[in-house]
């Protein structure tokens, strides 16, 4: 399964003080991701900045652990924070608990 590719982008809809649109692309409402809404409005926009930020969060994440500088012995919390972020790319990628 793969993701709608980004860049996707996020904007405060003209018509709603809380709700927030993502989609794909630099175009409004063009390939819409989803609508954000419910909440406090600084929660709703911090909300859809972070889903926008989702396919870069991804993309940073999968470079990150497949440098070759893993391979040397790691210390606990590298080992630990290498695993957190192999598990959040397994959740991204519908494997793990979502």
């Amino acid at each position: 399964m793969e993701h709608t590719q980004g860049p996707w982008t996020a904007r405060r809809d003209a018509d709603a003080r809380f709700t927030w649109s993502v989609w794909a692309g630099e175009r409004p409402n063009h390939d819409v991701i989803c609508h954000v809404n419910g909440g406090f409005e600084a929660d709703v926009e911090a909300n859809a900045r972070l889903i926008a930020a989702a396919p870069d969060l991804l993309a940073a994440l999968e470079k990150m652990v497949n440098q070759p500088t893993w391979n040397r012995t790691l210390a606990p919390y590298e080992r630990r924070d290498l695993d957190t972020a192999r598990a959040a790319i397994a959740r991204a990628r519908g494997g793990g608990t979502a």
